[in-house]
């Protein structure tokens, strides 16, 4: 039996309309909308410097491997905008119906993005969302806007060039006057002019905001930046027929000697010298003022403290850094330039291990314990940051004091804002441990051994060798230890070791030994064995 097969064409209305008839009869008066750009691949394109789109995220999803969009989401949607030139440039959520997340990225597939910036709420009306990034000319940005933990509705997508400070030019430097006074602003959107000056010590974030100011009277003034956002530095300058000259720069502030009617240029630029320095911009507030520093801001006025336990209080506003003054601290690769620093002599009234400390500091500081006649000759004893990073902020060291003997105690600080310190000390209920590894071969006696790890087994105490050998480890509880010396390719130490409350342990005899170094076969240490351990004793290794 022959089957035939029947075709009956209907009018594409007539189709659509039965179509639409089931789709009814199934999901009732259901409404669909669906996000027009769900997927990364299916990205809408953006042009310009400025526009708007409008869309929603409703019945939007989140693709594998695809991240988070500055927060957990769940219903994503993409566009994409290739940069006409080097700019800086601003994304936005503003007028979107909800709860928005927000981030940019450059890559070709959703599982291998660079994320450039991201946004979750900026405190604007609806949780919506904004970010600012530099963008670079030819560069193809993707965008994503979610929805926080999933949320959806219509989306209002704005992006533009924004606009500089208005004093981001000298000749647009705002005018500040009085003896004494304060302003705000911010440098975010600004920018470096041809030619501007940079000054020493600093990687300058080229963002640079302007003031001018009439000095008023003859005397001394200090522009204060201490309370900015970020990591900053403001510099004063003299202008003479469009030539600046600059007259005082610093971190946390500039003090000079201003004379009667003379017009000075205060700029304000973001440093990045520090790792987390960030974009170098945000709020600023410039204070001026008569100052009036601490009695023991200088080396020279340092006040003196006594006894075996004590404290004091005060403050480091005002306070400055002398020139040739020491570095604060050297952490790894930080170094803590000094920047407000206060000062006291003490003489130890009996010998044994002392314990300072700024426990109750309102502020990150930095303390350290010195030698010396002058600011310029003073040999560091013992220096701190902090005593339990990041949970405890202040700091605290133990040395071995002798008595009669004459020390300088400074205290710094590590961030720019300042605050109230408290100074302690008194006698140790630990104790400590220090010494010199070293190393004798081939007829070289005695070779310093760097980088070497010291460590006490069967506690997390640890510290290292420097370039001469020597080493100290600080707040040691009472008590017998295993002391560990370790440095590769040589043998290690281990000794049995009794450190006592308030006292220091030294031993300056310490001295490691080749595990075996004869690279070939012949039974003696030759030439390359011997550069080979001096390549190990000297740190290259």
């Amino acid at each position: 039996m022959t089957i035939r097969r029947f075709e009956m064409k209907a009018p594409k209305a007539i189709v659509f309309q039965v179509f639409f008839v089931s789709l009814l009869l199934i999901f009732g008066s259901t409404t669909f909308v669906w996000a027009a750009a769900d997927n990364f691949s299916n990205a809408i394109t953006l042009t310009g410097t400025s526009g708007q789109v409008t869309d929603t995220n409703a019945n939007a999803s989140k693709e594998p491997g695809e991240p988070n969009h500055s927060g957990t989401g769940g219903a994503s949607v993409w566009w994409k905008w290739t940069a006409p030139s080097n700019m800086s440039i601003i994304f936005n959520t503003y007028g979107s119906s909800f709860d928005t997340l927000l981030a940019v990225y450059t890559g070709s597939s959703v599982g291998s993005l660079t994320e450039i910036a991201k946004n979750d709420d900026d405190g604007s009306e609806n949780d919506n969302s904004s970010v600012s990034f530099n963008a670079q000319a030819g560069t193809v940005y993707y965008i994503a806007v979610d929805g926080y933990e999933g949320n959806a509705g219509n989306i209002t997508l704005n992006w533009k060039i924004p606009a500089p400070p208005p004093n981001d030019n000298l000749a647009n430097a705002i005018l500040i006057s009085g003896t004494s006074g304060e302003t705000t602003g911010t440098n975010l959107y600004a920018t470096k002019e041809f030619n501007e000056p940079t000054p020493a010590g600093y990687v300058p974030a080229g963002k640079t905001v302007w003031w001018r100011w009439i000095s008023p009277i003859t005397g001394t003034f200090f522009f204060d930046i201490n309370a900015n956002s970020f990591y900053s530095f403001v510099t004063v300058y003299k202008a003479n027929l469009g030539i600046l000259t600059e007259i005082m720069s610093g971190e946390v502030g500039a003090k000079f000697q201003a004379q009667t009617g003379t017009e000075y240029y205060i700029a304000v630029d973001g440093d990045l010298t520090e790792s987390d320095s960030g974009t170098g911009t945000g709020d600023i507030k410039l204070k001026w003022r008569v100052p009036v520093p601490p009695s023991n801001d200088n080396f020279t006025n340092a006040l003196t403290i006594t006894g075996e336990s004590g404290q004091t209080t005060g403050t480091v506003s005002d306070a400055t850094s002398e020139p040739n003054e020491p570095t604060s601290l050297i952490y790894g690769s930080t170094i803590y330039k000094a920047l407000t620093t206060v000062w006291w002599r003490w003489t130890a009234p009996s010998s044994g291990m002392f314990r300072f400390d700024t426990t109750g500091s309102t502020f990150d500081t930095l303390l350290a314990v010195y030698t010396g006649a002058s600011v310029n000759t003073l040999t560091t004893i013992v220096s701190n940051d902090d005593e339990n990073y990041p949970t405890v902020l202040t700091s605290v060291v133990t040395f071995q004091a002798q008595a009669g003997m004459q020390y300088y105690i400074r205290i710094d600080r590590a961030e720019p804002l300042d605050g109230n310190f408290v100074l302690n000390w008194k006698i140790s209920t630990s104790g400590g441990i220090s010494g010199k590894v070293s190393i004798s071969v081939a007829g070289y006696d005695k070779l310093s051994v760097s980088n070497a790890v010291v460590s006490l087994a069967g506690t997390t105490l640890t510290t290292q060798t420097d370039t001469n050998g020597n080493f100290t480890m600080q707040n040691v509880p009472a008590g017998t230890y295993t002391l560990k010396i370790e440095s590769p390719d040589l043998a290690t130490i281990s000794k049995e070791i009794s450190v006592s409350a308030g006292q220091n342990y030294e031993d300056n005899s310490l001295q490691m030994s080749v595990n075996k170094c004869d690279f070939n076969s012949d039974g003696r240490t030759g030439l390359e064995e011997v550069i080979y351990i001096l390549q190990i004793v000297s740190g290259i290794r």
